[in-house]
């Protein structure tokens, strides 16, 4: 017998002979140590009753589709002529048992939310055009798009399956680790249930899951915000005789030139992802295209930040 069932069994006797097992309490704590006592592991939660009869009703309901799909076929096969009736019944069976899977389940909602993903993403791509707010929201859903791509080049170089861990790993080696802390955030988010209240999201490696999240690092900001610089004290306010210098007439017109050259850089990266590429040389050759393409797009978003502070200053 282990030391600590020696120990609690001593603990037992001693609270028995000194007559304090009469109370309430202490006679609870000792009928709860019984199972202890006698070498038998204790017994998991039996769970609640409203479970029970939702997990009950789920059984009677397969057994009468059950029921009711054997009758059908045996009067489809018995009569002469096929009635609708039989066939109908038959179906609404096999479609119960269809909806009970996990699996069709979770395929419904996956292809659900693809549906509402790209019908949202031909929304945003009309309304960029007339709402800053739109534009930002597509620039979002298109990193988060980018992330999604190095993800799963990522994940095909790893030596075991993929869990939930190696994401968190991967966005701290390669976006830094202000995406670390702002996934972890968004892990411990609550969600809605369908039994109400609300709960942190299960993590899964489905796209359902990792694209909206990834979308919402962009949104934050997180993918491109630099270190913690240290604190250092504010310098000192400008006199009021010094005026900052006007902001030359051509960027205006610069800026416009930039982020039309920045949507379109854009827009041929994600033309170059729906290559269709057969050898590794075509593979090759789209990826140093592509390399191109982000450098260029960096360079052009950094003239732009650039140039934005000091017209709003001016």
């Amino acid at each position: 017998m282990a030391p600590d069932v020696q120990e609690l069994r001593r603990l037992v006797t001693l609270l028995e002979q000194s007559g304090m097992g009469a109370r309430a309490d202490v006679a609870a704590l000792i009928d709860a140590s019984r199972p202890l006592l006698s070498g038998m592991p204790p017994r998991a939660p039996r769970g609640r009753a409203r479970a029970k009869l939702g997990a009950l009703f789920g059984l009677l309901m397969d057994a009468a589709a059950l029921t009711a799909a054997m009758a059908a076929a045996m009067s489809m096969l018995l009569m002469a002529e096929a009635d609708a009736l039989p066939l109908v019944v038959l179906l609404a069976a096999a479609a119960w048992g269809l909806a009970r899977s996990p699996e069709t389940r979770a395929l419904i909602a996956g292809s659900g939310f693809w549906l509402r993903y790209h019908l949202r993403w031909a929304w945003l791509w009309l309304a960029e055009a007339f709402s800053p707010a739109a534009q930002a929201k597509l620039d979002a859903l298109l990193y988060g798009r980018e992330v999604m791509w190095a993800w799963r080049s990522h994940r095909r170089t790893l030596p075991h399956r993929p869990t939930p861990p190696d994401v968190e790993a991967f966005l701290a080696a390669t976006y830094g680790p202000q995406a670390q802390a702002q996934w972890r955030v968004l892990l411990a988010e609550p969600a809605w249930t369908l039994r109400g209240g609300s709960a942190p999201p299960h993590p899964s490696l489905r796209w359902s899951f990792l694209i909206p999240r990834f979308e919402a690092l962009a949104a934050a900001g997180a993918l491109w915000a630099p270190p913690a610089a240290p604190t250092v004290a504010a310098p000192p306010p400008l006199p009021p005789a010094i005026a900052l210098p006007a902001e030359p007439p051509e960027w205006a017109q610069r800026r416009i030139d930039l982020r039309d050259l920045i949507k379109r850089k854009r827009e041929e990266i994600n033309t170059a992802h729906g290559w269709k590429l057969k050898t590794p040389a075509e593979i090759a050759q789209r990826d140093l295209h592509l390399a191109t393409l982000r450098d260029e797009l960096r360079a052009m978003e950094a003239e732009l930040a650039a140039m934005t502070p000091r017209a709003e200053a001016a």
